[in-house]
């Protein structure tokens, strides 16, 4: 069978491995506490999979290290110190933690810089900043964020800050409240917390409820519908507003998420989202072999839902969808409506 190959940049990788935190973000549905203890034999596959693309001339893009602050994460010496995510990490061109920078002590910002420079010796790390909605102009409490970063930066030896991200939870309830105007999703957007900044990312946390409810499910429909019109919204009142989906290449790469020992694949829609669904899972024996076939067998089976849908039919970007996995969330959803912000913004798309 052929293997498509998604490009030299073969995928990412979030491993939800972080537990106990202690704040609690607007919008954030994650289970600070409900993650098992990752085992050595799921370890091993994952290294073996990464080592496979190195091996075939690829690369992998980042490793993020999930789904808590990594600061107030109760285990967090215990994974920065354990020899197979060492290794792990040295098949990635940089690392990824969530960190919310809200711990006051400044030598808790020097301990964190000595672990990370054992943890990851010369090489790049990048920060994921949750930043509520109701602080995007707060100039203090950004002032506070970009200072504390500044001085974890200057501790650190040898490990580089290669960005720096705020992140905001994006709700139904904020869309349908007034919170998100165009002005404010405009100033969001460009939070600059270090020189190394980049756009802002908002996240749904919908995938992480249980989807085997209607109400979530729908909920989750109705928060991606609104969103997508909100972002169209911006782009016409004329701001400059860069949306992920217009650029061809975005979303091309693998997103694997490794979490209670299952690995699974996150689909893009403005971002990649976390779907903990078993539609969304691979089986065991994770190989880089397995993770292509699946991807190409499910690859074709939205090509071909695509074809019977009212939205979807006759669209050029349906194979752009289909290899972000968005038709796997119609389904899921159970919904043909078109769920990516190409539908309302397609002649914009950057190729």
């Amino acid at each position: 069978m052929t293997i498509m190959i998604r490009g030299d940049n073969i995928g990412n990788l979030a491993l939800e491995l972080l537990k106990d935190c202690d704040y609690g973000c607007s919008g954030c549905s994650v289970n600070t506490t409900g993650v098992t203890p990752y085992t050595e034999d799921d370890l091993h596959a994952l290294r073996d999979v990464v080592d496979d693309v190195r091996e075939r001339g690829w690369e992998m893009s980042w490793m993020e290290f999930a789904p808590v602050d990594v600061m107030s994460a109760s285990n967090r010496t215990d994974v920065l110190t354990h020899p197979i995510i060492r290794d792990l990490v040295t098949g990635f061109k940089s690392v990824v933690f969530n960190c919310s920078f809200l711990n006051p002590k400044a030598d808790a910002y020097v301990e964190f810089a000595k672990e990370l420079d054992a943890f990851m010796p010369g090489l790049n790390v990048e920060f994921l900043v949750p930043v509520e909605l109701k602080h995007h102009r707060n100039v203090a409490y950004l002032e506070k964020l970009r200072g504390r970063i500044a001085w974890l930066n200057q501790h650190l030896e040898t490990v580089t800050i290669a960005s720096v991200t705020a992140i905001v939870n994006m709700t139904e309830s904020m869309l349908d409240n007034g919170l998100i105007n165009e002005e404010v999703l405009y100033a969001t957007r460009h939070i600059e917390l270090f020189e190394k900044s980049d756009t802002t990312t908002f996240v749904f946390h919908y995938g992480r409820r249980d989807l085997s409810v209607k109400e979530d499910r729908d909920e989750f429909l109705r928060a991606i519908l609104k969103q997508n019109q909100t972002f169209a919204n911006q782009v016409d009142a004329g701001y400059e507003f860069t949306v992920d989906d217009l650029s061809a290449h975005v979303g091309a790469d693998y997103h694997l998420a490794y979490r209670n020992g299952d690995l699974y694949i996150a689909p893009f829609i403005n971002s990649p989202i976390a779907v903990f669904h078993p539609d969304f899972k691979f089986e065991k024996p994770w190989t880089l072999d397995s993770i292509q076939r699946s991807d190409q067998d499910t690859f074709f089976e939205s090509i071909t839902r695509a074809s019977q849908s009212n939205d979807c039919s006759g669209c050029r970007f349906v194979s752009k969808c289909a290899t972000r996995g968005v038709h796997r969330v119609q389904r899921l959803l159970e919904t043909d409506r078109c769920l990516s912000i190409l539908g309302k913004l397609g002649h914009k798309c950057n190729w």
